[in-house]
């Protein structure tokens, strides 16, 4: 066999493409129908090339427009699918070479939509969106409502409470400061306040006096009108004395059974003795029932009285057993 290469030509011409038919979503439309209806999104498309010398070295290359970014490589395929397309604008582009690999860069194109149902609609998702914005606006202002609720819950709860241990504290400190029959300071008030007097008696050199005050035989009212009477009596007495005593500094107190103190800061010792003549005028007045006392039927009472200038006195407690003393001598 022999072969002469002057006989041999190069092809010249580049292949003429065709697209020959477009299926859409398995039905056949034409190049005159640019939009599919909504489906699955799916597309076929098969291409051909005119050059029939060595139609098997034909090679093509395609792109679509709207999904692909490069074009494919070069292969001998003449069929290409596309599956789940979405809605929108496509341009499908394919371009050929001969068997010599000269190419037709013009190639062929279709361009073709595919519609969208109602929910791949750009108003629609717009509107979902905004749904969504306003489902989450909605429950964060309904999380911040409870949030404050809550907060406005925890704050009434916790006012309370504190309210309730305020008052509490006011109790504790009161049982603490006051005798629960009379409603004046108890004994423990009174040992508090007199130290603190006498140390500040003390240092400005100001004159204090105390005040003994003792209810006359209280055990025969006791023993025969019995305890709710001398209780009675003890409340009455108290509340005489707080009528007396009638400055913010000055302190009454239940001393102890049916004796009472009162604690006079800066009073001299006429004035002290003064108030001690007032509690007696005011006991005769109040005319108290005590029907088998030695002195008369009614209650009468015995008065101490002691008054020291800052440093006289050694002690709080020295001031007591001088004022104890001086009732004592009284009740003679």
């Amino acid at each position: 066999t022999m072969l002469d290469p002057k006989t041999f030509h190069r092809n010249k011409l580049a292949p003429n493409i065709i697209i020959e038919n477009i299926l859409v979503d398995g039905k056949e439309v034409t190049r005159e129908h640019f939009a599919s209806p909504p489906g699955k999104g799916e597309v076929v498309i098969r291409y051909a090339a005119t050059s029939l010398v060595q139609p098997l070295r034909v090679r093509f290359q395609y792109k679509l427009e709207g999904f692909d970014r490069e074009w494919s490589q070069a292969t001998s395929t003449r069929e290409v699918t596309y599956t789940n397309l979405p809605p929108g604008q496509y341009a499908f582009r394919v371009r050929g070479s001969n068997n010599d690999g000269l190419w037709n860069l013009d190639g062929a194109a279709f361009a073709f939509q595919i519609q969208h149902r109602f929910y791949q609609a750009w108003w629609f998702m717009a509107f979902c969106a905004l749904g969504v914005a306003v489902a989450i606006w909605g429950g964060f202002q309904l999380r911040v409502r409870r949030l404050r609720g809550v907060k406005e819950n925890l704050d009434r709860i916790v006012e309370e409470q504190t309210g309730l241990l305020q008052e509490a504290n006011r109790k504790l400190v009161q049982l603490s400061r006051e005798d629960g029959l009379t409603g004046v300071a108890n004994r423990r008030h009174f040992d508090a306040c007199l130290d603190h007097e006498f140390k500040r008696s003390g240092r400005s050199g100001l004159p204090l006096s105390l005040l003994m005050v003792d209810i006359d035989y209280f055990k025969i009212l006791n023993d025969t009108l019995g305890h709710p009477k001398g209780d009675e009596c003890l409340a009455r007495l108290a509340a005489i004395l707080k009528t007396i005593a009638r400055r913010e500094s000055d302190l009454v107190a239940r001393y102890g059974g049916e004796e009472f103190a009162l604690i006079l800061p800066g009073l001299e010792g006429p004035q002290a003795i003064a108030l001690a003549e007032d509690i007696l005028a005011a006991v005769r007045t109040a005319c108290i029932p005590n029907p088998y006392s030695p002195l008369g039927e009614f209650l009468t009472v015995s008065v101490g009285v002691v008054t020291v200038w800052g440093g006289q006195a050694e002690s709080a407690r020295s001031i007591v057993l001088f004022a104890d003393a001086a009732l004592y001598r009284a009740k003679r």
